[in-house]
């Protein structure tokens, strides 16, 4: 008999003991400590009392824990990791964990609900599929370490560029908000932003953040947003944006997350310029409030 209880039930001890076993043997390391954990609820906006674990026989076997945000007037919901221990596996806990979010997010008022699962985990994908999610993006994770070759973003070109903050992006024309969970801009804590303009017309985005070590020496940059504007110089403004983004000459560790794949340039300019491939996975949307704004395209 499979039950089903509030996350926040849970000790920050027993609930850290539940995610590593609920992740065990997947497909990247997810293994984390309790001030990583209590880091995650505060940097992703998860919310333990709206996210559910699953018992069997009074043991918990499973969980999965859910964000909630505002955006254009609607309300959206993240499933930010399903885990079941792996002696649970195949049993159907997790069709009655998904049932459970979705129970949660209706009460909740959500109008969109939103996850990303890895792309090889293909059982995981048919069973959100059955509850009504759709894949409706590609992402990667994207890295390259050292310096880059002397021809990376080659650019020549002399647009102007407004430094700021990743809040600043939100008043662009073409600014995108339903992005993957954790590059959207409330998930960017600590992060920069980047416009380039040509004259008064804004051509392009980014936002990125930069980690340093203690003598304040850059170590790593990793991009969460970039969008380009349609233009007669698309390729230029790329080359241009991502050069000023990752500093091409300094030997760091540069990383690229969920970005989609249906931004081509970007992602073939980052390709071309020496960026490998480290994971994949699908986006995955379930419209709980129909008609909704079209927000995905």
């Amino acid at each position: 008999m499979i039950s089903i209880k509030r996350f926040s039930e849970l000790s920050y001890k027993e609930a850290v003991v539940l995610w590593n076993e609920g992740f065990k043997y997947y497909f990247s390391n997810m293994t984390m400590t309790v001030d990583a954990f209590i880091r995650k609820l505060a940097n992703e906006g998860l919310s333990p009392e709206h996210s559910v674990v699953a018992y069997v026989d009074h043991v918990a076997v499973g969980f999965a824990i859910n964000g909630f945000r505002e955006m254009d007037g609607k309300k959206i919901a993240w499933n930010g990791g399903t885990g079941i221990k792996p002696e649970f596996r195949g049993q159907g806990i997790g069709k009655v964990l998904i049932e459970a979010c979705l129970d949660v997010y209706r009460e909740q008022g959500v109008d969109l609900a939103l996850l990303e699962a890895v792309a090889q985990n293909e059982r995981a994908i048919a069973l959100y599929k059955k509850m009504g999610y759709e894949v409706f993006e590609e992402l990667v994770f994207l890295q390259q370490n050292g310096a880059m070759t002397i021809d990376a973003f080659h650019t020549n070109s002399n647009f102007e560029i407004v430094r700021g903050i990743p809040e600043d992006i939100q008043l662009l024309e073409f600014f995108q908000p339903i992005k993957a969970w954790q590059v959207q801009v409330p998930g960017c804590k600590g992060a920069e932003s980047i416009i380039v303009k040509k004259g008064n017309e804004v051509l392009a985005y980014a936002v990125y953040q930069r980690m340093m070590d203690e003598k304040h020496n850059i170590q790593t940059i990793a991009l969460n947003q970039c969008e380009i504007k349609e233009s007669i110089d698309v390729q230029k403004v790329a080359d241009f944006i991502l050069y000023h983004v990752f500093q091409p000459h300094h030997k760091i560790k540069r990383m690229v997350r969920n970005l989609s794949k249906n931004n081509r340039l970007v992602y073939n300019t980052l390709l071309a310029a020496g960026f490998e491939t480290l994971v994949e996975q699908v986006h995955m949307s379930n419209r709980l409030d129909q008609p909704i704004k079209e927000s995905i395209q």
